[in-house]
Formats: C-alpha cells, sequence, structure tokens
C-alpha cells in the first residue's frame, strides 16, 4: 500500500513538473530577431519593447503610429511598436480592439489594424505563392469583427484581408453588408478581388468600348473629386448612347485606390482618357491594391458607371440568387478564391 502511495506520488509530481514546462512554454515570448524587408538594401531590424506592459504600449500608438518606409507597395513597414504589441499574440487582440474603440485618433486606429493583421501572420511575413500565410484566423475574425463595427476602418481593413482572400471570407462580407445601413464601398469593391462566379460588376469589356476616349486637361495627373467628375461627364456626353453615368457621380466625392505608401494606382496623365482607364479604378491593379468608391457594370451592349448604394444593392440582389449548396461550399473553405480582372475581352 505504502508503494502505491509512493508511485502515485512520483506520478503525479511528474504531471504537474510536465503541466508546468509546457505553460512556460507556452508564455514564451520571442523578443528578438524581427526585421521588415524592404525593397531594396538590407532589412530593418526591429528592436522589440520587453519591458513595458502591454496595455501601456498600446496606447503610444496614439503617437507611433507611422510605417516604416519600404520602397515597395508589396511590403508593410510595421514599426517597431507594433512588433512589441503583435509578439504578444492573442493576448494582445481584445486590448487592442479595445483601444480602437476609445480612441479618437484616425491614425491610431489604422495603426492598431495594422497590428492586428500582424498577430495574424504571427509577426512573420510569408507567401503562399503570391498571398500571406495569415494562419492566426482569431486576429482575421477581430479584423472581421471591426469591418462590421466601423465604416472608417473598412477601406485599410479590406484592403489587408484581400492579401489572402479566402473563400470563408464572403459569407461574412455580405452577412456585414445585410445588417449595415452604410453603402460599404470598400467591402463591394474588395468583393471584386474574389473569384466568384458571373458577378454583377466589373464585367470584361469588348475592345471597341474599352478604346473610347475623350480629351482632358490633366498635366499634372491631379485626380481631385471636379477632375474625375469632368471625365465621367465629357465620357457620358461623348457616347451617350452606351455610357451611362449615375448622376450621383457628377458631383461626387471620389475615394481613388491607395496603397500603403499613399501612390494612386492608374494615373491619369497628359490629354487623353479611355473607359477602360476608368474603368481599372474599380478593379484590383496589382494583388495588394483594390480599386475606387465607384463601380461600372456592363449590360445589354451598355455600362453604366454607378454609385456604392447602387453597387451594394447589385452585389445583394446577386447573393440571393446564389443556391444554398454554392454559399455553403464558400463557408466551409479556407481556400484562397483571387482574381484579377482583366477588363478587356
Amino acid at each position: 500500500m505504502v508503494k502505491q502511495i509512493k508511485y502515485l506520488l512520483i506520478f503525479i509530481l511528474i504531471v504537474l513538473v510536465g503541466c508546468n514546462r509546457t505553460q512556460q512554454k507556452k508564455s514564451k515570448i520571442r523578443y528578438s530577431g524581427y526585421r521588415v524587408s524592404i525593397g531594396t538594401g538590407k532589412p530593418i531590424e526591429i528592436r522589440v519593447d520587453s519591458v513595458t506592459p502591454l496595455n501601456k504600449l498600446i496606447t503610444r500608438l496614439g503617437i507611433q503610429n507611422k510605417l516604416y518606409d519600404t520602397n515597395t507597395r508589396d511590403l508593410i513597414g510595421y514599426n517597431d511598436l507594433m512588433f512589441s504589441i503583435a509578439v504578444h499574440g492573442d493576448s494582445a487582440i481584445e486590448p487592442l480592439i479595445r483601444f480602437i474603440h476609445t480612441t479618437k485618433l484616425h491614425n491610431a486606429k489604422i495603426a492598431a489594424v495594422y497590428t492586428l493583421h500582424l498577430i495574424g501572420k504571427d509577426c512573420i511575413t510569408s507567401y503562399d505563392g503570391m498571398f500571406e500565410v495569415f494562419p492566426n484566423l482569431k486576429a482575421r475574425k477581430a479584423l472581421f469583427r471591426l469591418l462590421a463595427e466601423d465604416d472608417s476602418l473598412q477601406p485599410r481593413i479590406m484592403q489587408l484581408l484581400s492579401r489572402r482572400p479566402m473563400a470563408s471570407d464572403v459569407p461574412v462580407l455580405f452577412d456585414i453588408l445585410n445588417s449595415s445601413k452604410s453603402d460599404c464601398w470598400a467591402i463591394t469593391c474588395g468583393l471584386v478581388r474574389y473569384n466568384l462566379r458571373n458577378i454583377p460588376v466589373a464585367q470584361k469589356l469588348p475592345k471597341k468600348i474599352w478604346t473610347k476616349q475623350v480629351h482632358i486637361n490633366n498635366p499634372n495627373g491631379d485626380l481631385n473629386d471636379i477632375a474625375v467628375s469632368k471625365m465621367m461627364k465629357r465620357i457620358s456626353t461623348k457616347y451617350r448612347d452606351f455610357v451611362v453615368v449615375e448622376d450621383t457621380l457628377l458631383n461626387y466625392h471620389y475615394e481613388l485606390p491607395i496603397g500603403h505608401d499613399g501612390y494612386t494606382s492608374c494615373p491619369i496623365i497628359g490629354d487623353i482618357i479611355t473607359i477602360g482607364n476608368l474603368c481599372h479604378y474599380c478593379t484590383f491593379t496589382n494583388p495588394f491594391q483594390f480599386g475606387s468608391n465607384f463601380q461600372y457594370y456592363y449590360t445589354n451592349d451598355k455600362i453604366t458607371f454607378c454609385s456604392p448604394r447602387t453597387t451594394k444593392h447589385l452585389w445583394l440582389e446577386w447573393w440571393k440568387s446564389q443556391t444554398h449548396s454554392y454559399i455553403d461550399s464558400l463557408k466551409s473553405s479556407e481556400k484562397i478564391i483571387a482574381t484579377f480582372r482583366d477588363i478587356n475581352l
């Protein structure tokens, strides 16, 4: 009996030691060896703060919220503070969300979003073909939560999610569209990034339409609201037989595609613009940059440039028309479904 008790105590001791080692292994944080790649030259070595408590680190995002310049739109220059927070992994997710909800500084919110994205990548930038590896689905779920809660964050979050567009994203995006009262232009634009069947916008255009052009006076490539509105008006006037522009877009605040470096894609410089040029604003121009807050659709040999409100309606009607089996196949898949649309037939 004494021996049995002795063996039992030894067994319990071994189990406790094993559990303790497991806990230590799980809670251990790596504070060194991180770097940010840049387009040319040596990577930026990251200095991680291993002393300051997590909550204090997060409040510093109000000041330290600028990204490093990576000299390329494809690479994100997460700063030292973002890494210092992200190394805490899942335990940093809820405090970051609380910070986003309480801070009034938009740049601080965006910095926190980037930090969540970095957590999603486990602080390592690696690629599966052309697409970022994003193993932490808790962080991805947090980004979707913010996508539904804060319209002002939608463009940046959609841009980040689209770096790895997964089939299971799609039903979640439509849940947000259905429940939101806003036009959700960044979501409807981001959906073009996903390889979905018979989408209601951004269809291929015949060359006879794609190449139609008008003369403009835009020597500096200044794409402000007035300049783009004038382009729309001139195209719809000259090609009224097959081009329609919603009245809303003739006096409109345009959001043109902006990358992490502030670069606007598809610059129009010179004195000519084509219909294809305008349509490119509505589609993805590279893997890491989506389009603008207006859209087009092509039906019955006519192209219509439309507002985000119309675009949202078109997408929701499209979603209602999909079969249950197709929707279920999207929900249950983490497969990458990306497309880069060539609008020219």
